[in-house]
């Protein structure tokens, strides 16, 4: 599984808004590519919620739904690679 480009940039558009009234639905994705439930976490939007991800639950594949008020803002994989050689 890959995320492309434009929907990264989607979601780095979005969670660079730090809005408090996103809020982020993550769940893993197992080896046929579907999500995983329940979901692993469920936080606001914010800037730095990729680099959580990774410090939180290592790198693999994500589907993220983001809601903001009952309207679905966002909705698709990423695939995370490890953290930084350097750490944190």
């Amino acid at each position: 599984m890959r995320s492309d480009d434009a929907t990264w940039e989607h979601l780095l558009t979005l969670l660079g808004e730090d809005d408090l009234d996103q809020v982020v639905y993550g769940y893993r994705v197992d080896q046929f590519g579907r999500a995983i439930k329940p979901y692993l976490f469920r936080w606001y939007g914010h800037s730095w919620l990729i680099e959580n991800i990774q410090k939180e639950y290592g790198p693999g594949n994500y589907r993220l739904l983001i809601r903001k008020g009952r309207v679905m803002v966002f909705s698709g994989y990423i695939c995370l690679g490890p953290a930084p050689r350097g750490g944190w």
